[in-house]
């Protein structure tokens, strides 16, 4: 653990001391109780600890209902990541909520930090710098707020993602309703669609510096679409594009990120939407380029005369006018 707070040591930001932010460390798990022992035992006694157990049969609600400050919310069946990640945020009792999983690693003095950090700036969803095992980060801003367009690029890995749980609880209706639905965005990433849904309130969501929790063993995660396809496949990655489409046209005040998005979403999907939804976006982009356009001419011709302007004054300072 120390080689690991070494390597990360230049991406933290420096927070002086202040109270810290209640925080608990969500984990969900499935069949994995050796990783998950190994997990908490690396985190035990630094925050409150709250494990989904996704309906596992090798007992690994058993083997970690022993640990002092961990809390065991089990599943009778498998009712996959999505359900999982919702039940974390519906039964956290703390202010915030730092997801991870359970062969990933937590870094204590980067929690601690964080949670001083979160007690001072309290955001509605905070994006962390993300370390994988050879050392290189991804996922990495100095702290600032996530612009729309920036929304699934900023949660689409769910470790290390902090959600502020008074003002995520409203949401997860909605969430809620998508799982239900089976939509595959929902599905496969219900984080992200958590991010658009607080982005869409107009929350505070930032990047953040801080890397709380950095690559480990690297397991597979088992996460499939409702129909069981595995979730790399170029089918399942369309019907995910198609779906955050059909989400982004649900979510409440969401014309500003469909209008963010519209121009990815067209090229990553051409050719495989349908073509009313495919209208619908090139309108949205359209939009988008007209309400740009008295800004960028007014920049052309502002542009236009300051040149004119430094012209003449470089020909005064010559003695060239006549």
């Amino acid at each position: 653990m120390g080689a690991i707070n070494a390597r990360i040591m230049c991406h933290a930001a420096f927070v002086p001391e202040s109270p810290a932010a209640p925080l608990t460390i969500g984990i969900p798990t499935y069949n994995r109780r050796d990783a998950l022992v190994r997990a908490i035992e690396s985190i035990q006694g630094i925050v409150p600890v709250l494990v989904v157990d996704d309906g596992s049969s090798d007992g690994t609600s058993e083997a970690v209902e022993g640990f002092d400050g961990v809390r065991v919310v089990r599943h009778d069946s498998n009712l996959g990541y999505a359900n999982a990640f919702h039940r974390l945020l519906s039964e956290c009792r703390t202010d915030f909520l730092l997801i991870t999983t359970d062969d990933d690693l937590v870094v204590p003095s980067q929690v601690q930090g964080l949670q001083r950090w979160l007690a001072r700036v309290r955001p509605a969803f905070v994006s962390t710098t993300w370390v994988d095992g050879g050392g290189g980060t991804s996922r990495g801003h100095k702290s600032r707020r996530i612009e729309h367009r920036e929304f699934i690029d900023a949660a689409k890995h769910a470790p290390g993602l902090v959600y502020h749980i008074p003002r995520a609880r409203p949401a997860l209706d909605l969430l809620r309703q998508f799982i239900d639905e089976q939509e595959a965005a929902a599905y496969v990433y219900p984080q992200v669609v958590l991010l658009a849904l607080l982005l869409s309130g107009r929350g505070r969501c930032h990047w953040s510096e801080f890397a709380p929790v950095v690559e480990g063993a690297r397991l597979e995660t088992g996460i499939t679409l409702p129909s069981g396809q595995p979730r790399t496949s170029f089918e399942a990655v369309m019907e995910i594009r198609r779906s955050f489409f059909r989400v982004l046209y649900q979510l409440p005040n969401s014309r500003r990120l469909r209008r963010a998005n519209a121009r990815k979403l067209l090229i990553q999907t051409r050719h495989h939407v349908p073509s009313d939804l495919h209208r619908e976006l090139q309108d949205a982009y359209a939009q988008k380029i007209l309400e740009q356009l008295p800004k960028r001419l007014w920049k052309s011709i502002r542009r236009i005369v300051v040149d004119k302007r430094r012209n003449l004054l470089k020909a005064c300072s010559r003695r060239e006018l006549p």
